[in-house]
């Protein structure tokens, strides 16, 4: 994968473009934005293999602005999805805030390197990522008894 990590997408569209074109049969072109529809758009129409969401402003966020972070997270997360973009979360997720990104459907992938290693330090890498990775599937599991019982 290509990660290529603007701020302003839309003043960087040709120069992504141009990269987008170069790179396209070579390698997975992604882009890490923010939850932002217009910004998915630009995203799809460059072509490009998916985007990765920035969870930094609901990793930074308290009370009732960490509600409104993650509502934007999942209506992009569903745009992106029904646009056929490959989905990928990330920035500043750890152990203690993983649980409702995690539960967030679409998402394909949750980018939490930096986190892990962190706890790698103290713990172990093998440790770091099986505690990661058992947060995730037992909320995917608890995800998949609801839609069990509630189907759509």
């Amino acid at each position: 994968f290509c990660w290529l990590k603007c701020s302003n997408l839309f003043s960087v569209i040709k120069k992504i473009n141009k990269i987008v074109n170069a790179l396209n049969s070579k390698i997975q072109v992604m882009i890490f934005i923010d939850s932002d529809n217009e910004q998915i758009a630009l995203a799809k129409n460059l072509g490009i293999h998916g985007i990765e969401i920035n969870t930094g402003k609901y990793t930074d966020a308290y009370g009732n602005q960490k509600n409104i972070e993650l509502k934007k997270i999942k209506e992009s997360a569903k745009y992106a999805h029904s646009l056929n973009l490959y989905l990928a979360a990330g920035h500043g997720l750890t152990i203690k805030n993983i649980t409702k990104i995690a539960a967030i459907r679409e998402i394909n992938e949750f980018n939490i390197g930096h986190s892990v290693i962190g706890e790698a330090i103290f713990y172990g890498l093998y440790e770091s990522v099986n505690k990661i990775y058992a947060k995730i599937n037992k909320w995917l599991k608890v995800l998949e008894l609801i839609m069990w019982i509630f189907p759509d």
